[in-house]
């Protein structure tokens, strides 16, 4: 018995070598498997199990071909999403009208701050919508009582004092857009040292095709 069971174990080790333990040459009693060939079957040479290889081998790369070929045509969702929500709301002109909205919206905003450091009042209120709003210092103020209160005081601080500012997000809806930004501002006013950071959200609306501003909304804090 036991001189069978190391000729067993010799002949698994023997066929392992080779890449494939060989169940058929196991006993029956052991394996459980009858690997008799049928009558009427013909038996199976190693020329059937190198083709039976060669077709498993040429079905995956069928099936690795195809999965590839799906991960290329079928687009990503959230990437898709991500790209939305960075240019604007899909559906409304396709991506080359979302750019040009998007690069004219931001201008206008540079607009305004321009006219502002330039001292032109009239150019800067020529961009404000006729019932825009302007919240800053804890106030809100229409267009009329900030052209009579705050336009020539923010006139004068934006000459004096030079700031830098970085647009972080444009969106844009149908006629509606928004521009968040942040700043750095660093100067002298009045004889007083100014190094302060803020934010801006800039509400934008389309009136007979040019975007005008309908919301300014102001905050900063010391560096």
């Amino acid at each position: 018995m036991r001189q069978g069971m190391r000729n067993i174990s010799e002949r698994v080790r023997a066929s392992r070598a080779g890449g494939i333990a060989i169940i058929r040459d196991l006993p029956r009693e052991l394996t459980g498997i009858d690997t008799t060939p049928h009558p009427h079957s013909p038996s199976r040479t190693d020329a059937h199990v190198a083709a039976d290889h060669r077709i498993t081998r040429s079905l995956f790369a069928t099936v690795a071909v195809a999965v590839a070929a799906l991960l290329v045509v079928v687009p990503s969702r959230p990437m898709e999403a991500a790209l939305v929500s960075a240019s604007g709301t899909a559906g409304i002109g396709g991506p080359g009208a979302q750019q040009r909205d998007s690069a004219q919206i931001v201008r206008v905003v540079h607009r305004y701050h321009a006219f502002l450091e330039a001292g032109d009042s009239t150019a800067a209120l020529a961009l404000l919508a006729p019932d825009a709003v302007i919240l800053e210092s804890g106030s809100a103020e229409t267009r009329a009582e900030y052209r009579a209160h705050h336009l020539i005081s923010d006139i004068t601080f934006a000459r004096a004092v030079r700031s830098e500012r970085r647009v972080l997000r444009v969106s844009q809806h149908g006629d509606q857009a928004w521009v968040a930004s942040t700043s750095t501002t660093k100067g002298t006013y009045r004889d007083r040292a100014v190094d302060s950071v803020g934010a801006e959200l800039v509400v934008l609306r389309r009136l007979d095709g040019a975007w005008k501003i309908t919301a300014i909304h102001w905050s900063s804090r010391a560096a």
